[in-house]
């Protein structure tokens, strides 16, 4: 058996989440190279924004064991990796955009001679100016993309009417990282590579869906991994917006292949379709006598303007409700400032972390805490 189908054997038999709680997962670490295997290391942008005036990899190439400098004149096709908006290449060509921007890959023998060669890359750059605010982008029209506003009602005079009115709400740069179940690669000489990801518990949520819409145990749901020997190019997840999505195509899916069961149903045991229910792998009819599953509920309070039930199995929000929690823990932390000082204000950039308060209340003078008017809670560009 060669490479290409021990992998697909594994891809189509292996329980990612039973590999990882057995601590059997694959990892691209655990797999032997191939004995001529290349490697690579990334030349770099050292500027925020600038003009590629020349690139010249002579000195790279002159190390004994580099092999060779790719950059985007190498490409055969496309120079974009942009996934949502079309607007990242794969290596920079007569301009970079941030610092850190790949412009190059020096190939070598080994990881100590590509960074060997890496470091000896000599590149001329033209500054140009640096866009680092998202407020300053704005003004200029640079935006990644073009503004959205959600909104409900008449929002200009609800925050009239708001006791107390926010400006922006700055946060400083952060790393942001999900609890994600892991990832998993798998590599193979042929440069066939598969990658399953399971989000936040994607897979169990997704086998309740279809175990809750078909009335069936949920150990008789198999959920596989989203990989290329399924599907040809597999979109990237978003976390618990994946879940919510890919969970009402689900729910949808299985709701018409619920109703065609008990069509079916419904025509071996010559009775009508909508006196039928699967539940717990049985079909059961209508016409029996009540008991207490049938009684309806009694306290019943309705969603006002709902037009779709709320969630997908009693999910809290589609999205990262997380995001929207921290707001509202910055709005009350700044809130209880004011009460607990109630001769002064108090702007914060998020977050809020418990040395920056006691900066804020007893340091006044540190730059985290900056006074202003009573009556609004401002910040600096608001």
């Amino acid at each position: 058996m060669n490479t290409v189908q021990a992998v697909k054997r594994d891809l189509k038999t292996s329980d990612v989440d039973e590999l990882h709680a057995h601590g059997a997962a694959r990892f691209v670490d655990d797999l032997p190279l191939p004995p001529d295997a290349l490697h690579a290391a990334v030349f770099c942008s050292p500027a925020a924004h600038a003009a590629v005036v020349e690139l010249n990899a002579g000195d790279a190439l002159a190390i004994e064991g580099v092999t060779g400098v790719l950059t985007a004149a190498d490409i055969p096709g496309r120079n974009q990796i942009g996934v949502v908006i079309e607007d990242e290449p794969l290596l920079a060509d007569s301009e970079v955009h941030y610092r850190g921007q790949p412009i190059a890959m020096v190939l070598a023998a080994d990881p100590e001679t590509a960074r060997r060669g890496m470091r000896a890359m000599r590149l001329r750059l033209e500054p140009l100016p640096a866009v680092l605010e998202p407020l300053d982008a704005k003004v200029l029209g640079q935006l990644f993309a073009q503004p959205r506003t959600f909104a409900c009602g008449d929002v200009e005079a609800a925050i009239r009417r708001a006791a107390r009115q926010t400006g922006l709400l700055p946060e400083r740069i952060q790393e942001h990282s999900l609890l994600n179940e892991g990832d998993r690669f798998h590599y193979c000489m042929l440069a066939i590579r598969c990658r399953a990801r399971d989000w936040q518990c994607v897979t169990t949520k997704l086998s309740r869906v279809a175990a809750h819409a078909l009335g069936i145990g949920q150990e008789r749901v198999r959920a596989e991994s989203a990989n290329t020997t399924h599907v040809a190019n597999v979109s990237p997840s978003a976390a618990s917006v994946t879940a919510d999505l890919n969970g009402k195509a689900l729910l949808m899916a299985c709701s018409a292949l619920h109703r065609r069961l008990l069509l079916k149903a419904a025509e071996q045991l010559a009775v009508k379709a909508v006196d039928l229910t699967l539940e717990e792998e049985r079909v059961l009819h209508s016409d029996k006598i009540p008991d207490c599953r049938s009684a309806p509920e009694v306290d019943v309070e309705l969603l006002p303007q709902a037009v779709e039930p709320a969630g997908l199995l009693e999910s809290r929000a589609v999205g990262e409700p997380p995001f929207i929690y921290g707001i509202g823990a910055y709005s009350a932390l700044l809130q209880a400032l004011v009460a607990f000082q109630p001769d002064r204000a108090f702007t914060l950039d998020a977050p809020l972390t418990p040395e920056r308060i006691l900066l804020a209340l007893y340091n006044p003078n540190e730059s985290c805490a900056r006074s202003f008017s009573s009556g609004e809670i401002q910040t600096p560009h608001s």
